[in-house]
């Protein structure tokens, strides 16, 4: 009586663990997307940002202000 017990929980293990992997699998490929779309959003952000400097740049009036927003793009431009 246990023994087939046994054999029918190895069965039912057998045909649940595709299913878990298969879900598992499903899970890993939304999250990466969503990664990669969190990415692609932040790169966006970085060039508007960046494209916003450099107009501020040329319509600066005196040195220091340039030299402020120049030290800015810097930062946006080496940020990871």
């Amino acid at each position: 009586m246990t023994f087939t017990l046994a054999i029918k929980g190895l069965i039912a293990l057998s045909n649940i663990i595709p299913l878990l992997s298969r879900g598992y699998d499903l899970f890993t490929d939304l999250w990466i997307d969503k990664k990669i779309g969190d990415i692609d959003k932040m790169k966006a952000n970085k060039a508007s940002k960046r494209r916003a400097l450099l107009k501020s740049i040329k319509e600066c009036t005196n040195d220091e202000q340039r030299k402020q927003l120049s030290i800015i793009l810097s930062d946006i431009n080496n940020s990871v």
